[in-house]
Protein backbone atom coordinates (compact mmCIF):
# COMPACT_ATOMS: atom_id res chain seq x y z
CA UNK A 1 0.00 0.00 0.00
CA UNK A 2 1.52 3.46 -1.16
CA UNK A 3 1.85 6.39 1.69
CA UNK A 4 -1.37 7.90 -0.15
CA UNK A 5 -3.32 5.37 0.91
CA UNK A 6 -1.95 4.75 4.16
CA UNK A 7 -2.82 8.34 5.04
CA UNK A 8 -6.57 8.37 3.91
CA UNK A 9 -6.70 5.25 6.20
CA UNK A 10 -5.72 6.95 9.24
CA UNK A 11 -7.55 9.99 7.95
CA UNK A 12 -10.80 8.00 8.17
CA UNK A 13 -10.32 6.45 11.22
CA UNK A 14 -10.32 9.83 12.81
CA UNK A 15 -13.03 10.87 11.25
CA UNK A 16 -15.08 7.85 12.14
CA UNK A 17 -14.21 8.72 15.62
CA UNK A 18 -16.77 11.74 15.99
CA UNK A 19 -19.65 11.01 17.23
CA UNK A 20 -22.79 11.14 14.81
CA UNK A 21 -20.71 11.34 11.72
CA UNK A 22 -22.64 8.80 9.26
CA UNK A 23 -21.35 7.04 6.40
CA UNK A 24 -17.52 7.28 5.87
CA UNK A 25 -15.55 6.38 2.80
CA UNK A 26 -11.96 6.37 2.15
CA UNK A 27 -12.18 7.24 -1.62
CA UNK A 28 -15.05 9.42 -3.57
CA UNK A 29 -18.10 6.71 -4.20
CA UNK A 30 -20.28 7.13 -7.39
CA UNK A 31 -23.54 5.38 -7.66
CA UNK A 32 -26.23 5.63 -10.54
CA UNK A 33 -29.51 4.36 -8.79
CA UNK A 34 -31.41 5.15 -5.72
CA UNK A 35 -31.12 1.81 -4.09
CA UNK A 36 -27.31 2.17 -3.78
CA UNK A 37 -27.12 5.37 -3.08
CA UNK A 38 -29.15 4.99 0.18
CA UNK A 39 -26.98 1.78 0.93
CA UNK A 40 -24.06 4.11 0.83
CA UNK A 41 -25.08 7.46 2.28
CA UNK A 42 -28.04 7.03 4.56
CA UNK A 43 -27.79 7.25 8.05
CA UNK A 44 -29.84 6.87 11.23
CA UNK A 45 -29.16 9.15 13.67
CA UNK A 46 -31.17 9.71 16.80
CA UNK A 47 -33.72 7.43 15.09
CA UNK A 48 -33.98 9.84 12.05
CA UNK A 49 -32.90 9.14 8.41
CA UNK A 50 -31.15 11.18 6.54
CA UNK A 51 -28.17 11.56 4.12
CA UNK A 52 -25.57 11.93 6.02
CA UNK A 53 -21.85 11.38 4.77
CA UNK A 54 -18.17 12.14 4.52
CA UNK A 55 -15.83 10.97 1.40
CA UNK A 56 -12.00 11.38 1.58
CA UNK A 57 -9.54 11.29 -1.31
CA UNK A 58 -6.94 13.68 -3.16
CA UNK A 59 -7.67 16.96 -3.77
CA UNK A 60 -8.00 17.63 -7.30
CA UNK A 61 -5.41 20.25 -7.03
CA UNK A 62 -1.86 19.37 -6.18
CA UNK A 63 -3.09 15.88 -5.10
CA UNK A 64 0.95 15.25 -4.39
CA UNK A 65 3.99 17.80 -3.75
CA UNK A 66 7.27 16.62 -3.08
CA UNK A 67 10.10 18.74 -2.10
CA UNK A 68 13.66 17.76 -0.97
CA UNK A 69 14.33 18.99 2.19
CA UNK A 70 17.56 20.29 4.14
CA UNK A 71 18.67 16.94 5.74
CA UNK A 72 18.71 15.40 2.54
CA UNK A 73 15.46 13.52 2.88
CA UNK A 74 12.11 13.66 0.83
CA UNK A 75 9.57 15.97 1.87
CA UNK A 76 6.09 14.98 0.90
CA UNK A 77 2.74 17.57 1.01
CA UNK A 78 -0.56 15.10 0.56
CA UNK A 79 -3.40 17.66 -0.28
CA UNK A 80 -6.13 15.41 1.29
CA UNK A 81 -10.08 17.03 0.71
CA UNK A 82 -12.95 16.00 2.95
CA UNK A 83 -16.46 16.36 1.35
CA UNK A 84 -19.33 15.69 4.35
CA UNK A 85 -23.15 16.09 3.53
CA UNK A 86 -26.15 16.52 5.05
CA UNK A 87 -29.70 16.20 3.78
CA UNK A 88 -30.93 19.69 3.98
CA UNK A 89 -33.32 19.91 6.76
CA UNK A 90 -34.22 23.72 7.92
CA UNK A 91 -36.49 22.93 10.89
CA UNK A 92 -33.43 20.78 12.08
CA UNK A 93 -30.55 22.94 11.43
CA UNK A 94 -28.87 20.53 9.45
CA UNK A 95 -26.56 23.31 8.60
CA UNK A 96 -25.56 24.28 12.49
CA UNK A 97 -25.19 20.61 13.00
CA UNK A 98 -22.85 20.32 9.54
CA UNK A 99 -21.11 23.44 11.09
CA UNK A 100 -20.77 21.43 13.91
CA UNK A 101 -18.79 18.23 12.21
CA UNK A 102 -17.15 20.21 10.35
CA UNK A 103 -15.40 21.47 13.84
CA UNK A 104 -14.99 17.63 15.31
CA UNK A 105 -13.62 16.32 11.99
CA UNK A 106 -10.95 19.20 12.50
CA UNK A 107 -10.74 18.63 16.32
CA UNK A 108 -10.23 15.05 15.13
CA UNK A 109 -7.49 15.61 12.69
CA UNK A 110 -5.73 18.04 14.81
CA UNK A 111 -5.57 15.32 17.71
CA UNK A 112 -3.73 13.11 14.77
CA UNK A 113 -0.50 12.10 15.80
CA UNK A 114 1.68 10.63 13.59
CA UNK A 115 -0.41 7.11 12.25
CA UNK A 116 1.22 4.10 12.19
CA UNK A 117 1.70 2.39 8.89
CA UNK A 118 2.98 4.83 6.81
CA UNK A 119 5.84 3.29 5.04
CA UNK A 120 8.99 5.00 5.22
CA UNK A 121 8.31 7.96 7.49
CA UNK A 122 10.64 9.47 9.21
CA UNK A 123 8.36 12.62 10.07
CA UNK A 124 4.72 13.32 9.76
CA UNK A 125 2.85 16.39 10.27
CA UNK A 126 -0.78 17.32 9.69
CA UNK A 127 -2.74 19.81 9.42
CA UNK A 128 -4.10 22.84 9.78
CA UNK A 129 -7.37 22.06 8.38
CA UNK A 130 -9.06 24.30 5.87
CA UNK A 131 -12.77 24.65 5.30
CA UNK A 132 -12.77 25.79 1.65
CA UNK A 133 -16.45 25.35 1.39
CA UNK A 134 -19.72 25.39 2.60
CA UNK A 135 -22.61 25.28 1.04
CA UNK A 136 -26.00 24.23 -0.19
CA UNK A 137 -25.89 21.76 -3.07
CA UNK A 138 -27.72 18.89 -4.63
CA UNK A 139 -25.58 15.73 -3.37
CA UNK A 140 -27.25 13.21 -6.20
CA UNK A 141 -30.71 14.00 -6.16
CA UNK A 142 -30.86 15.25 -2.69
CA UNK A 143 -30.52 18.49 -1.44
CA UNK A 144 -27.67 18.74 1.12
CA UNK A 145 -25.87 21.32 3.10
CA UNK A 146 -21.94 20.55 1.78
CA UNK A 147 -18.43 21.18 3.29
CA UNK A 148 -15.19 20.68 2.23
CA UNK A 149 -12.37 20.65 4.76
CA UNK A 150 -8.42 20.38 2.84
CA UNK A 151 -6.33 18.95 4.95
CA UNK A 152 -2.11 19.14 3.94
CA UNK A 153 -0.58 16.16 5.53
CA UNK A 154 3.51 16.46 4.85
CA UNK A 155 5.70 12.94 5.35
CA UNK A 156 9.43 13.18 5.24
CA UNK A 157 11.21 10.36 4.16
CA UNK A 158 14.87 9.40 4.38
CA UNK A 159 16.53 8.94 0.61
Amino acid sequence: MGNQAEILTALKAAVDGVANIGKTYSRQRYVADWANYLTLFKATIGGTDQIRGWMLMPDEANAIVGERDQFSGILRTYNVLIVGFLGLDDSADTEGTLAALCEGVIDAIDALSAPSGVTGAVGFGCGPCTVKSFQVRQFGSVLCNYAEISVPVQVTKAI
